[in-house]
């Protein structure tokens, strides 16, 4: 069952899935929950991309089986990464350098910028991944790293409305087309990429919460108040505002409190200018 609410006590295993928004150097959303599941799986991986992440699922669930007794949350990534399994090992990339790199120049000339062809991907990926986890009688969420719709920005360019003076419009309008995509209404948004493919996946679209840094940075990666060395991943106390937002949770006081506590470290690398030991969390056996 999609969640609407999340009630902590119903659950003997935990298995939480994603990129490093899921599973970073501190504790994340899904470290967050564990406080109050005895079981936990963290799939997560810096820098991993749906494809890694639809493949995750899958296997978590060939090892393990998700039962009744299960709570499934999977964190989507953006949506423009590219994942590839090689040498005993996912190899993810991000940027246009990593793409580069990982898969050649070549490679990137001919596939490494078509968004439109990213999002018939991984939509697929986030409708199939819906089905199975419904089939499969477990309770579930999904939630995402960053929106998935983008912006034509060359449309934009040509109507005179990617001006700097326009970005926090721009940005409004951007969140807009999220939620309303997640709330399952009509896209009204003129300048949205590819809207026939969110059309056709609407009902996909709709199962996803509001993305994170839509809701703790209204749409901005990076803000000035970051915890150092410009990273934009949200911290502890963020991660659990964001779980107050979306799914609203019985969570216990020994979680609150263990994402306080991380808080205070994570924010002491500015006066330190280090970083922080890494957040440990259980290992599991993968592929």
């Amino acid at each position: 069952m999609n969640l609407a609410n999340l009630d902590v006590s119903k659950y003997k295993r935990f298995f939480a899935f994603g990129c490093s928004f899921t599973n970073y150097i501190w504790p994340t959303w899904a470290d967050i929950i564990a406080q109050d599941i005895e079981v936990y799986q963290n799939w997560g991986q810096i820098g991993s991309g749906n494809h890694y992440i639809f493949n995750s699922v899958l296997e978590c669930d060939a090892r393990n089986n998700f039962t009744k007794d299960d709570l499934v949350i999977i964190m989507w990534s953006s949506i423009e990464r590219e994942d590839r399994y090689s040498n005993g090992k996912w190899l993810t990339a991000i940027t246009e350098k990593d793409k580069k790199s990982l898969y050649g120049r070549q490679w990137f000339k001919s596939y490494g910028e078509d968004y439109r062809s990213c999002l018939i991907r991984d939509m697929a990926f986030i409708k199939s991944t819906q089905t199975f986890l419904s089939a499969k009688n477990c309770d579930w969420a999904n939630f995402s790293m960053y929106s998935i719709c983008n912006m034509d920005e060359e449309k934009l360019l040509q109507d005179g409305y990617a001006d700097d003076k326009d970005v926090d419009l721009l940005i409004q309008r951007y969140l807009k087309l999220n939620r309303d995509l997640c709330d399952g209404k009509e896209i009204t948004e003129p300048y949205v990429c590819d809207p026939d493919v969110l059309a056709l996946y609407k009902d996909a679209y709709s199962q996803i919460k509001y993305s994170v840094l839509d809701i703790v940075r209204q749409g901005h990666f990076l803000k000035d108040n970051l915890a150092n060395f410009g990273d934009g991943h949200p911290t502890p106390i963020e991660h659990l505002n964001y779980l107050d937002t979306v799914l609203p949770n019985n969570l216990s006081l020994k979680a609150k409190q263990f994402a306080v506590e991380w808080e205070s470290v994570v924010q002491s690398i500015k006066e330190r200018d280090v970083m922080p030991q890494k957040f440990e969390r259980p290992i599991i056996k993968r592929l």
